[in-house]
């Protein structure tokens, strides 16, 4: 029998590093985009009707674009803060059935471009539960983006809301490409991706899942999968729901 033992200080220390840097570096940008956007507003309130329409739709493009930027600045803090370990959620009473039916109309228009047929069943009664309410939109938002990753031209994209005794239940289904057996316990791993043929090879860094459950697992809830390679997956996970 052999036994290899591997020193991992210099990785995680490494790892370290990077996360401090990508940190670091996102606070910076978020300075200068925050006044970009502070500027913008000032021109669309002080000066828009001096504008034509057309300058003022350049105007309303840049302020989506200033948006967008910010909340991807956003997002990398809060990835960074979460492989870190450092990340804080902000817990509060929440109705996760509202939360999943804005995440859900969002999502249909996105599935409805790709003509992919999304059915969206959820409860009547309010689903009471603490929890961080755009932490839990964000999980709903990475489980749907990777159906809407993996799931044809065409396809079939179910996000169901339950019930279950004391717990909150969430699936996402499709009938996507699915994922080989053997890639099913890495699937939850930072940075790790499946290498699909054109059209999935979708571009990513391997973090969506990675966030899933991290976050999932910070409201003391658990997540699961079932995938058969060619026919399709099914993700889910369970929350507590307040007493």
């Amino acid at each position: 029998r052999v036994v290899v033992l591997r020193d991992i200080t210099r990785e995680t220390e490494a790892d370290r590093v990077k996360d401090s840097f990508i940190t670091g570096v996102s606070h910076e940008l978020r300075t200068p985009l925050t006044s970009v956007k502070g500027y913008i507003n000032l021109l669309r309130v002080s000066a828009e009707e001096n504008l034509t329409p057309q300058q003022q739709q350049l105007v309303r493009i840049a302020d989506q674009n200033a948006d967008r930027l910010i909340d991807r600045v956003n997002r990398i803090i809060e990835i960074a803060e979460l492989q870190s370990g450092t990340l804080k959620l902000h817990f509060e009473r929440v109705a996760f059935q509202e939360i999943a039916d804005e995440r859900a109309a969002y999502w249909r228009q996105r599935f409805e471009e790709k003509q992919i047929r999304f059915e969206y069943q959820n409860v009547d009664d309010p689903l009471w539960m603490n929890g961080d309410r755009p932490r839990l939109a964000w999980i709903l938002d990475n489980l749907l983006q990777n159906a809407f990753d993996y799931t044809p031209h065409k396809g079939r994209v179910y996000l169901i809301v339950s019930k279950q005794d004391d717990r909150i239940a969430v699936e996402v289904s499709d009938n996507g490409i699915g994922i080989p057996e053997a890639d099913h316990r890495h699937l939850f791993t930072r940075f790790f991706r499946i290498q699909h043929e054109p059209p999935f090879d979708v571009r990513g860094v391997g973090l969506g899942l990675f966030i899933v459950n991290a976050l999932v697992e910070l409201h003391r809830g658990s997540v699961w999968v079932e995938s058969t390679y060619g026919e399709g997956s099914r993700f889910g996970f369970v929350i507590p729901a307040a007493i």
